[in-house]
C-alpha cells in the first residue's frame, strides 16, 4: 500500500466531504492523487507518469526539473544569458587561465628572491625573529640554466637571544612552476651546501 502525505490526505478528506455535502470539486491544476496528477493547463486527470497531457498536449516537468528549478539563479540584468553567456565565460577563463600559465612557467628574480629567503628564514635558529628585507633590496644575479644568487642582510635573534644584523646568501635552482630547489645558503658564517658558480 502506497503511503501519502499528510497534506495529500487532508485535501482527499476535504473532498470526499465536498462530495457527500454535494459541494463536489473537480481537482484543480497540479493537484492530483498518488496515481494521477492533474494538467496545470486544462486541469484534465492523467496518468501520474505520463509526459506530456492526452487533452492539450502541454509538457509536464520532470520530477528531478521541478526540484531544480527552486534552484535555479536568475540571470543577472545586463549580462549574457543561456548557452552563449557560458561559452564566453569558458572562453575568457581559458585565455587567462593559459596566458597566465605560460608567464609563470618562466624563472624569474622576484620568484627566485621570494624562495631564497625562505629557505634562509627556515636556515635561522630563531626564524620566527628574522626581519627579511624586501626583494626590492636584496641582490639577486642570474646566473644561467634557471639559478639565481641572492645577496642581503636580515636581523635575527641568535642563539643567545640577541638581536644581530647578518649578511646572507642563497642560491636557488628553478625545478617547476612555483618550485625552487635551494642548492646553497650562507647566514653570517654559516653555510651549507656548495658555494655558487656560473658555470654550474
Amino acid at each position: 500500500m502506497a503511503s501519502i502525505s499528510h497534506r495529500d490526505f487532508r485535501k482527499r478528506t476535504e473532498r470526499v466531504l465536498n462530495c457527500e455535502m454535494g459541494n463536489f470539486k473537480p481537482l484543480q491544476p497540479g493537484e492530483g492523487t498518488p496515481d494521477a496528477k492533474a494538467c496545470p493547463r486544462c486541469g484534465k486527470v492523467t496518468n501520474l507518469h505520463a509526459s506530456v497531457c492526452e487533452n492539450c498536449g502541454r509538457a509536464f516537468k520532470t520530477q528531478f526539473e521541478r526540484k531544480t528549478e527552486a534552484f535555479a539563479m536568475p540571470a543577472a540584468p545586463g549580462k549574457p544569458k543561456g548557452k552563449a553567456g557560458w561559452i564566453v565565460a569558458a572562453i575568457v577563463f581559458l585565455f587567462v587561465w593559459l596566458i597566465g600559465d605560460g608567464l609563470s612557467k618562466k624563472p624569474d628574480k622576484i620568484s627566485a628572491c621570494t624562495a631564497a629567503k625562505a629557505y634562509v628564514k627556515n636556515s635561522l635558529t630563531s626564524p620566527s625573529s628574522a626581519d627579511m628585507p624586501p626583494c626590492s633590496d636584496v641582490q639577486v644575479t642570474d646566473l644561467g640554466n634557471g639559478r639565481f644568487l641572492c645577496e642581503g642582510t636580515l636581523d635575527a635573534d641568535n642563539a643567545f637571544g640577541a638581536h644581530l644584523r647578518q649578511s646572507w646568501a642563497c642560491t636557488v635552482r628553478f625545478v617547476k612552476v612555483y618550485d625552487y630547489r635551494c642548492e646553497y645558503v650562507r647566514v653570517g658564517d654559516n653555510e651549507t651546501g656548495t658555494p655558487p658558480t656560473s658555470s654550474q
